[in-house]
């Protein structure tokens, strides 16, 4: 399993898009540091970016599925499903989907949360990529909620 964040990449169009991220301290409690990707998403060029990135970097790995976590993991992970072809797994808030789910129970920085996913979204054996804005701490607790299921690949930190 790897990790891929935009901090470490070295091609010129990460400077782009990490300058189109808004930061909008101490929201929506004191001490956090929201990233805002609606001022990212204004740009074109900088979303079109972030999907070809993606992309080149697995287009030749063997990946299953993509699985995003509501809702910013939707914006690019559906495109970058799309895009490999495969198919695509949402990561929601409890009581959002309509069959039956497993779930993950977890505490944010600012209180405790529950993430579900359909329990047939993903075949055992899948190996799949990730697409999350998260801190590492989240980040463990998906893969660990994924990992029962399928094979997690990596994940997006930004």
């Amino acid at each position: 399993m790897s990790t891929v964040s935009l901090h470490d990449q070295q091609d010129p169009r990460v400077t782009t898009i990490k300058d189109h991220i808004r930061t909008i301290p101490h929201w929506p409690k004191e001490g956090i540091m929201f990233r805002d990707i609606t001022t990212f998403l204004q740009h074109p060029e900088s979303f079109k970016n972030s999907i070809d990135i993606l992309y080149e970097r697995y287009k030749d790995m063997k990946i299953d599925a993509v699985a995003g976590l509501e809702s910013r993991g939707f914006i690019l992970g559906a495109p970058l499903a799309y895009k490999l072809g495969v198919s695509f797994v949402c990561i929601r808030k409890p009581n959002k989907l309509p069959s039956k789910t497993i779930k993950a129970t977890y505490m944010k920085e600012y209180g405790p949360d529950v993430l579900e996913m359909h329990d047939d979204a993903i075949s055992k054996g899948y190996v799949v990529y990730t697409t999350f804005f998260l801190k590492k701490k989240k980040s463990n607790l998906l893969a660990r909620f994924l990992h029962f299921t399928a094979n997690v690949f990596s994940w997006l930190t930004i």
